[in-house]
């Protein structure tokens, strides 16, 4: 009958149910697997290099960005990002470079000009001792004179004085002699 037919339906139709449910399972764990393989686990090695990039390290590899996918495309952006950041450290390594250069050329400048200053600070100090050596000379030439002169001027009075006084003892004399003619 009418009972098996219908029980031989409703076995027919858990079995198909159950072929059904474990096709399905089959089929999301095999969806599941492949999101897994070809999807999370690519964004995750690529989010793991984005922070290993972001701590600073520029060596580390970019993986994936030899797919033609969603992933590859962000592997490539992540690897511009990177490129970009080694051309930024060159970038300010050079800008150093550059300062540190400046700032040597700086010092090396103020170090002649701290130089050349001395030089003249010393030739003008000789100079000045040179015109105060001249000026004493001088002085003591202008004194030399002086005494030159005054020693000539005081063997004039005292000769001046010899020869008055000679002839003053001659007019004595001769008042003397006259006195007694």
């Amino acid at each position: 009958s009418l009972n098996e037919r219908a029980l031989s339906e409703a076995n027919t139709s858990v079995g198909i149910a159950i072929t059904l449910m474990v096709l399905s399972v089959v089929i999301g764990g095999l969806a599941l697997w492949v999101v897994m393989l070809r999807v999370v686990k690519p964004v995750n090695a690529l989010s793991d290099t984005m922070i290993i990039l972001a701590g600073g390290n520029l060596e580390v590899d970019i993986p994936n960005t030899d797919r033609d996918d969603e992933v590859g495309d962000m592997a490539k952006s992540v690897q511009v990002f990177k490129e970009n950041a080694i051309e930024r450290q060159q970038l300010e390594a050079s800008q150093r470079e550059r300062e540190e250069a400046e700032r040597i050329r700086q010092e090396e400048e103020e170090h002649k000009k701290r130089e050349e200053e001395e030089v003249r600070r010393i030739a003008r100090e000789k100079r000045e001792e040179e015109d105060r050596a001249a000026r004493r000379k001088e002085m003591l030439e202008l004194a030399d004179q002086f005494e030159a002169s005054v020693m000539e001027l005081v063997e004039g009075v005292s000769t001046s004085a010899f020869s008055m006084e000679s002839a003053a003892r001659g007019m004595s004399v001769t008042a003397a002699d006259t006195s007694q003619k």
